[in-house]
């Protein structure tokens, strides 16, 4: 499957988005502009399930292992 656009309103803290996904996508901004909601967003509308914790978590154990 290939997401041809991506249009995403009033999502936790995005109030608007959109974007044509081309074949790599980086989401680029500071602390608190909504990168993880943009991906949390795109999950609930593949599956229907709103994730309630970001997609990936680490613990300060797992970070040392980096």
């Amino acid at each position: 499957m290939r997401i041809g656009h991506i249009r995403i309103t009033d999502f936790k803290g995005v109030r608007k988005f959109q974007m044509t996904p081309a074949k790599v996508n980086i989401l680029v901004g500071a602390n608190g502009t909504g990168k993880s909601s943009v991906l949390q967003a795109i999950r609930y509308g593949i599956t229907g399930n709103a994730p309630s914790e970001p997609c990936l978590l680490y613990t300060s154990d797992a970070a040392d292992d980096l």
